[in-house]
Order: structure tokens, then sequence, then C-alpha cells
């Protein structure tokens, strides 16, 4: 569609892809800031499968949801996104 076409020539992203990057970006800030369970934030950021959830932030960033929660709390680096 020509707003798909616009909006990648505009981004660089595909309007999917730059959503769910929003979304990860989201789901990363409340699993090193908070305690809320895996499923509330896969559902807070916009996922309706915690499978999918976790398949798109591994991707995203390399590492699972929980392995990024734990890293962030033992240290202050964060794992940057793809």
């Amino acid at each position: 569609s020509p707003f798909s076409r616009i909006f990648k020539q505009i981004t660089g992203k595909s309007f999917t892809d730059y959503v769910n990057y929003l979304r990860i970006c989201r789901a990363r800030k409340l699993l090193s800031e908070t305690d809320m369970p895996m499923i509330e934030i896969c559902l807070d950021c916009g996922f309706c499968d915690t499978a999918y959830f976790s398949n798109i932030f591994k991707r995203m960033t390399g590492v699972t949801p929980g392995a990024f929660r734990k890293t962030s709390r033992q240290s202050t680096v964060s794992t940057k996104i793809k």
C-alpha cells in the first residue's frame, strides 16, 4: 500500500517492525524497572501471546525476556535492540 511504502521510506522500517520496536522498548523498561509478571508485561505491551512476545523480544535484543530481566537487575548495562 502507499502508506507502507512511504512509512518505510521515512523510517527505514516496515510499520509492523516499527510498532514491535516501540513495544519491545516498553517491555525492556517494564522488565528492568518492575516486578510485573511476564504475562502482564506481554499484554501491557500489546502482545496477545507470550510465545510470540518472547520470539520478537529475542529477535530484537538477542536474549529472552527472562534473561534480559535477570541481566538488567545484575548490572546497569542493558542489551541494545538490533
